[in-house]
């Protein structure tokens, strides 16, 4: 992306979640609280736990530890997933403290909704969400690597991300800002990192991305 493409995109992003904010997050979180005791929900608290961190961290780390030596191209791919991880979390658990914003079961039980500024309890980090930037930061990360199955693996990452608003463990608009994270952090690694390597040869060319 050029300066310009990830201004525009940056702006375009805030409007977004600005909208979102004001007119989207209560309904939606409210249609959702509604069904929290059907199927589908349930379906949805057992696919949203694959947004954790530790399910890409450890794996990779293991086995960027085991090809180091034995093989550099799957060495490269495990530190990929590693650091597009990594990197997404620790950005997101920079941000939430800062926004302080309440979690959507805070407003079905308090009626409390908004941000309180600089808070670190976990029911005030809502924003932005730490599930989504995992999954969509670690599944465009597959698609990548695995470009023939792109699309599903892509819809794989959405999918995660969305349960967190299915299961009304976050807004809408934090899954978009969580989302937009991992994304932008497996986009910059990918370009600024990955493409520069010598064993990126069978990696789709970034330029599709």
């Amino acid at each position: 992306m050029t300066k310009n493409l990830w201004l525009i995109t940056i702006a375009l992003l805030l409007v977004i979640i600005t909208i979102c904010y004001l007119s989207i997050d209560l309904p939606l979180s409210g249609y959702f609280y509604a069904l929290r005791e059907s199927q589908f929900v349930t379906f949805a608290s057992i696919l949203t736990i694959f947004g954790e961190g530790v399910y890409y961290i450890v794996p990779s780390l293991i086995l960027f530890f085991i090809f180091r030596k034995r093989n550099p191209y799957y060495a490269q791919i495990s530190l990929f997933i590693l650091a597009t991880t990594s990197i997404s979390g620790i950005l997101v658990n920079l941000i939430k403290p800062i926004f302080g914003r309440f979690r959507p079961e805070m407003f079905f039980t308090e009626n409390l909704y908004g941000f309180n500024w600089f808070e670190i309890a976990f029911t005030m980090n809502s924003f932005p969400s730490g599930h989504s930037a995992t999954a969509l930061g670690a599944w465009l990360a597959f698609a990548m690597i695995f470009p023939k199955y792109r699309i599903l693996l892509l819809l794989i990452g959405i999918m995660i991300a969305s349960t967190r608003i299915i299961v009304t463990a976050h807004y809408l608009s934090d899954v978009i800002a969580g989302s937009a994270v991992g994304i932008a952090v497996t986009l910059i690694y990918y370009h600024r990192v990955y493409v520069k390597n010598n064993f990126n040869r069978k990696v789709l060319n970034a330029s599709e991305f």
